[in-house]
């Protein structure tokens, strides 16, 4: 699914009232803002599982939430200011910070705790400013009614079903949602909700803002508060609708407090309407210029510190509580357990193994029979084992040769070399040339017959 909101390329923000330095960030703000609502808007539709974590600026979880706040946390580091987020009020915030943008998590008033601290750091130092963000508001269900806009048919029940959870849970999170006030103002949670369609206010918020395009909505209001023992002047509306405040701002300490209905224009998913960002670039140029800009991400009972916690950094079974260190360890675990079962050794005695001998010849004879196995030839196996046979002993009898392949004749006796005669002697050539002896002619002859 993909959300029916178009994100165009080029965004027209308002012209510049305060510095130079905000009309040179304007040209990257149009490029960079458009890029981020339009990852946003993609990473929000991706999967069925959509991110509803109020208030967060990053981080894996909120970080891409439709009612996150890391739009305008980069609008405001595309103006020139230097931004953060923190968790606590703390000295880090007291000594450092020039700005705060709190969006409370939860519904109701700031504690009086929470007051106290705030208000002491506006006055500890001159233009700080703290801007307060009412609750009041979630944007997951308009999200879905966005989506059901031009769906294909087959995908309409069951995006009806998911704004039917939208609606229940947004309702689920107001019920106990009761008319209360703290210092700086007064919630009026009985209010009916409504839409608003007109805008009246200073006119370097209204100018060039189409009210009939905007979206925001009304449910409980924020009135602030007039007459402030601490406060020297009255609060000034920067924009309103109908009577309704939207945007108030009220000197406080040597700051300035501003106010804020709620997050329907501000957070993530708000900021797709252009108009909206106008509104939000209007708020941006109210702090001033290179500011050390701080989210708070708490809810109205913040955690307060007089001294920063020391780093120290979880070991042990410590980090199994920590995500997402967590899961990626208890994945590890089991892939370690897996591994041990794997190389699980066997318990007893110990079993020998018969090594083989490298020089045994016997090797050899096998080797050979395998070789001649794969040529698949029976009648060259043969030949070659007669060869051999022969070679080895010559004096035993031949193997049958196999038939239909010719034998290997064996290799034919070489003849004896004749000896050389003795050269002749003087005695053997008389002995040559006397007569012949008679008795040797005629053995039978007797002695007394020779002369």
């Amino acid at each position: 699914m993909r959300m029916m909101a178009s994100v165009s390329a080029t965004v027209t923000d308002k012209p510049a009232t305060a510095c130079g330095a905000v009309a040179a960030a304007q040209a990257p703000l149009r490029r960079r803002l458009a890029l981020v609502v339009a990852a946003l808007t993609l990473c929000a539709g991706c999967s069925r599982e959509l991110d509803g974590y109020y208030g967060r600026s990053g981080g894996m979880i909120g970080g891409e939430s439709v009612n996150g706040t890391a739009v305008l946390k980069e609008m405001f580091a595309e103006y020139g200011h230097s931004t953060n987020a923190w968790y606590r009020l703390s000295p880090r915030l007291h000594n450092k910070v020039d700005v705060i943008v709190w969006f409370p998590s939860d519904h109701g008033v700031p504690s009086q705790d929470a007051c106290d601290w705030l208000y002491d750091w506006l006055d500890a130092d001159v233009d700080r400013t703290l801007i307060y963000v009412g609750r009041d508001f979630d944007a997951t269900p308009d999200y879905w009614r966005k989506m059901k806009q031009g769906a294909p048919p087959e995908q309409t029940p069951e995006i009806n079903r998911l704004l039917n959870e939208a609606q229940a849970a947004a309702q689920a999170n107001r019920a106990a949602l009761a008319p209360s006030e703290c210092d700086w103002f007064r919630l009026q949670s009985d209010r009916p909700r409504r839409d608003v369609r007109t805008l009246t206010g200073d006119s370097a918020w209204i100018d060039g803002v189409d009210a009939t395009k905007v979206e925001i909505s009304l449910d409980a209001r924020l009135v602030p508060l007039e007459n402030l023992d601490y406060a020297d002047e009255p609060p000034e509306l920067l924009l309103a609708s109908e009577g309704d405040a939207l945007v108030s701002r009220q000197p406080l300490g040597g700051g300035q407090l501003i106010l804020v209905a709620n997050g329907s224009f501000l957070l993530n998913m708000p900021l797709v309407n252009r108009e909206h960002r106008k509104l939000a670039g209007s708020l941006i140029e109210e702090v001033g210029d290179d500011r050390y800009v701080m989210f708070l991400e708490t809810t109205h009972a913040p955690e307060i510190l007089d001294t920063e916690p020391e780093l120290s950094l979880p070991t042990g079974l410590e980090l199994l509580g920590i995500y997402p260190f967590g899961t990626i360890l208890l994945h590890a675990m089991l892939l370690g357990v897996l591994y041990c079962f794997w190389r699980l050794p066997i318990f007893g005695l110990p079993r020998g193994v018969e090594r083989e001998s490298t020089g045994d010849f016997g090797q050899h004879v096998t080797a050979l029979g395998s070789l001649l196995n794969k040529a698949a030839d029976e009648g060259h196996a043969r030949t070659r084992l007669a060869h051999v046979h022969r070679i080895l002993h010559p004096e035993a009898a031949l193997p049958a040769e196999a038939p239909g392949r010719p034998a290997m004749s064996a290799p034919p006796p070489q003849a004896a070399e004749p000896t050389p005669s003795p050269e002749p002697t003087a005695s053997n050539s008389a002995a040559e040339n006397a007569p012949p002896d008679p008795a040797a002619t005629n053995p039978e002859a007797s002695p007394s017959d020779s002369p």
